[in-house]
């Protein structure tokens, strides 16, 4: 007895193969998911560097046209940001004692990150010297 011999596909190859992309496509969907995360994160940043420079530029320009009380009500309202700005002079060195002429500003930006932990926050800190002549 001949046994006829039969083309295409067996169901047993059927299911590896249904099996491998289900795979793939779990793996392809946590990759995507982990890489927005991660593009948010990091556009969350950038904008709070953003604001930490602005605030910055306009203590820095303090009289030409930048209000550092808009930059810090754009940031709370737009992105739920705050801004807090600190002035300080440069502490006495090998005797030196700069006064006013040398101040460090500091800015913080404080935001709440994206993340999965509730109340997670993240601070933006940038710092400069403005030299007054």
């Amino acid at each position: 007895m001949k046994f006829k011999s039969e083309s295409g596909y067996s169901l047993i190859e059927i299911g590896v193969a249904l099996i491998i992309i289900v795979i793939f496509m779990v793996c392809s969907v946590t990759l995507l998911s982990a890489s927005n995360e991660n593009y948010h994160r990091i556009e969350q940043r950038n904008i709070a560097l953003s604001y930490a420079m602005q605030a910055i530029e306009a203590i820095e320009l303090e009289n030409r046209g930048l209000s550092l009380a808009d930059i810090k009500n754009k940031a709370l309202i737009e992105n739920n940001m705050r801004v807090e700005t600190t002035i300080e002079t440069i502490p006495p060195k090998d005797g030196i004692n700069y006064g006013s002429k040398v101040l460090i500003i500091t800015a913080n930006v404080k935001y709440n990150t994206m993340s999965k932990k509730a109340g997670s926050e993240a601070v933006m800190t940038l710092q400069t010297l403005m030299i007054n002549e």
